[in-house]
């Protein structure tokens, strides 16, 4: 069974989005079914049996308050500079990359976790 992470997000004009995470593939759509239905067309008829979590974006054990208030705050900045036609110094684009890579982490983390808990 392959699990599959939807996570709230903003896009840079404001409006919401939505992630959809399993494993080392990624998605975004304008709602949480298209999220889903853009990564689902990515699986193979073999992981076709899906576990569909949609989380809250609250800090946890995975990814905690500080790691998710720095990623806000460079993704507010990431924001800012792309309206303006620029870009990130280059250490802030290395950080952001790696509280990404962080955050993606933990959600297979968490989808690992719940895979125990249900007994998968």
């Amino acid at each position: 069974m392959k699990a599959i992470s939807i996570i709230p997000e903003k896009r840079a004009d404001g409006l919401p989005a939505f992630r959809a995470v399993a494993g080392d593939r990624q998605t975004c759509g304008e709602s949480a079914g298209a999220a889903l239905d853009a990564l689902t067309l990515q699986l193979s008829p073999e992981e076709s049996d899906l576990l569909v979590v949609i989380q809250s974006q609250r800090p946890d054990a995975f990814f905690g308050e500080d790691r998710q208030r720095r990623l806000k705050d460079l993704m507010d900045v990431w924001r800012r500079a792309r309206a303006d036609g620029g870009g990130l110094s280059e250490v802030e684009q290395c950080e952001l990359e790696g509280l990404v890579d962080e955050e993606l982490k933990a959600s297979g983390e968490r989808a690992n976790r719940l895979s125990g808990e249900l007994g998968a």
